[in-house]
């Protein structure tokens, strides 16, 4: 096998190697999950985003985006975005110099590169973005001539924005140090990510850079400073954009707490090159083709291991559970959600409640809750008002499968006002307007889901139902929503939502769910009397027996109340929870009658009870049930 397959072969399994890790270990999907982004067919929204500087590379962005909810295309989208970036890194570290110096800039600038693209946070347009200006720098570089930079960074500033700064920093270091002696012109290859014959026959030629004098250097790197800054001051009169969408760069802008961040790092590698090399004047390496790809493979495979072994070595992070839950609350999928929130560490409040709400869709809940940890209070059920306006998602989903249509709608309007036309609100208001009878309004709201990718298909299936206005409903998704509706209307109370519940349950006593929430609520509140006051409702809702937490709320009150009931509306409490709650109370009564002294046997032989919960998270209950 000749060099140059080797080369091929080494540099498609360092490829492959970063496509598998985007997809298993990182997620594309979870990415969309983090970012939300949006995209529309349709001349209003390119218009929309045309109108602002760097709308045209959001617009971009945005389209690619919607490629990482499907995890495959995803992931090759990332690896495609990390390869030219790489490639047209390496193609500026090239411009500065050779040999050993250039191999260790480029294996860590690759390996903050691939760490980047492990971010949640780090968005494809800032990806695109980086790309965009290295090519213009490169295309710079090329010419030599200021005649070019301004047409250049103009395009820049059309295209990505404040972006265009970064191109400009690039062009004033290096107009203003020049280059490291003799600079390569180092042709491509077919490598992805080593980049391979970037020395062919090993001919150099040297670039018109760095050498004009340096007062000429000097004025010229002014100029580029001076045309990047009038650019973008023209930019804020004709977009009409304030002072920092057309002054801060996103590439280089530190983060709000001030520190810099990994992101921010990775984007200041190339200039701090090539700043030292201007000034340090690196030694080139003598021209060897076949050592030099050799070496660039070395760096590509360290820098790449070494970040596949930074992230695996950090192990699965909290917030990457918290997105596979939200994926799957999305999706549905129940069962995944509780197997996720099982290896967390400690409860979430984005997570508490999707927990409570697959346990529900389970037939789980009444059982099972206290198997997961649950918070004092409401909030792991159905959010206060200071966290509603925080994340108006969760009012919206859990009103939508309460039937509370009214409210659903109402937070799926919440949640547009800071993100604008999602498309998941669209699809809230289309069921919610479908589930109301009113079709002219939910067709209204189809229509503009027919115009985004991801909901495409869905609308038109909807459509296809409306007929004459009438709802054909397949599935039978709206009687779902139906059949939980409340028959009367009612006054919200946004800081007592347990309020609402009693509420949905009076105007229609076959609420399941609200029932479960209710008392559920009753169980996390402790309030043991009002869920003696609900527990006919078992005999409206056809159960079978008490369910187990129940049985161990009834036999906690009648402990506190001094009772001996064991019979509540015609239903016995089992003899299996009542013997349980007789080892419960021995075991206290061993420590002392001390239940902090008794916590850690308690746990151990009484784990996923109320009895727990009554007695360690309760406030109030100073260490008894």
């Amino acid at each position: 096998m000749s060099s140059r397959i080797r080369i091929a072969v080494w540099s498609l399994f360092i490829t492959a190697a970063c496509y598998a890790f985007f997809l298993k270990n990182v997620g594309p999907d979870l990415v969309f999950q983090y970012q939300q982004p949006v995209f529309f067919w349709g001349g209003g929204f390119f218009r929309f985003l045309a109108l602002q500087p760097g709308g045209l590379l959001a617009y971009a962005a945005a389209f690619a985006s919607q490629a990482l909810f499907f995890p495959v295309i995803g992931a090759a989208v990332l690896t495609l975005i990390l390869t030219c970036g790489s490639f047209l890194s390496l193609r500026v570290l090239c411009g500065r110099t050779s040999g050993t110096v250039r191999d260790l800039f480029f294996a860590g600038a690759l390996a903050v590169l691939f760490l980047i693209y492990c971010q949640y946070s780090h968005t494809l347009s800032a990806g695109l973005g980086y790309m965009l200006q290295l090519a213009l720098f490169l295309i710079y570089v090329r010419s030599g001539r200021f005649a070019v930079y301004v047409p250049l960074a103009f395009l820049s500033y059309v295209l990505s924005g404040a972006c265009h700064f970064y191109f400009a920093l690039l062009c004033v270091i290096h107009t203003f140090l020049g280059s490291s002696g003799k600079l390569r012109a180092e042709t491509g290859g077919v490598s992805v990510i080593s980049h391979d014959q970037v020395i062919r026959d090993g001919r150099t030629a040297p670039l018109r850079v760095g050498g004009d004098a340096p007062a000429t250097r000097f004025i010229r790197g002014l100029l580029c400073a001076a045309t990047a800054f009038g650019i973008a001051y023209l930019g804020s009169r004709i977009y009409r954009v304030s002072p920092a969408e057309a002054f801060i760069c996103p590439l280089l802008t530190l983060p709000a707490g001030g520190s810099v961040s990994l992101w921010h790092a990775g984007y200041v590698i190339l200039p701090v090159f090539m700043v030292l090399s201007g000034i340090l004047r690196f030694k080139s390496a003598s021209p060897n083709a076949r050592e030099g790809n050799h070496r660039l493979l070395a760096a590509s495979t360290l820098g790449i291991a070494c970040s596949m072994l930074a992230v695996l070595c950090t192990g699965e992070t909290e917030m990457k559970k918290i997105l596979k839950i939200e994926v799957a609350g999305r999706e549905r999928r129940w069962d995944n959600i509780l197997s996720t929130a099982k290896t967390m560490k400690e409860p979430h409040i984005r997570t508490a409640w999707q927990v409570n709400r697959a346990l529900y869709h389970l037939g789980r809940l009444p059982g099972e809750m206290f198997s997961f940890e649950q918070a004092f209070g409401t909030s792991s059920l159905v959010f206060s008002q200071a966290l509603s306006f925080r994340m108006p998602f969760q009012r919206r989903d859990i009103f939508l499968d309460l039937g509370h249509v009214n409210e659903a709608q109402h937070w799926a309007h919440e949640e547009t006002a800071p993100i604008g036309d999602h498309p998941e609100n669209l699809r809230v208001l289309a069921l919610v307007n479908l589930a109301k009878g009113q079709y002219r309004t939910a067709a209204r709201f189809l229509n503009n889901l027919n115009q985004t990718i991801l909901y495409r298909k869905w609308a038109q299936r909807c459509a296809l139902h409306l007929r004459e206005g009438k709802w054909e409903d397949p599935g039978g998704v709206i009687a779902r929503i139906t059949g939980q509706m409340p028959s009367s209307d009612f006054i919200v109370n946004l800081e007592y939502p347990e309020r609402d519940l009693e509420r949905i349950l009076e105007s229609n006593p076959k609420n399941k769910m609200a029932f479960e929430y209710l008392m559920a609520h009753y169980l996390l509140t402790c309030r043991l009397g009002r869920l003696v006051q609900n527990i006919c409702r078992l005999n409206d809702l056809s159960y079978e027996g008490i369910p187990k937490h129940y049985e161990e709320a009834l036999l906690v009150y009648c402990e506190q109340s001094g009772k001996s009931q064991s019979r509540f509306c015609g239903r016995d409490i089992s003899d299996k929870t009542r013997k349980r709650f007789a080892e419960f109370r021995s075991v206290i009564r061993k420590y002392g009658g001390d239940g902090y002294a008794a916590e850690s046997e308690l746990r151990e032989k009484f784990a996923g009870t109320y009895w727990l919960y009554s007695m360690f998270e309760n406030p109030f209950a100073a260490g008894n049930p």
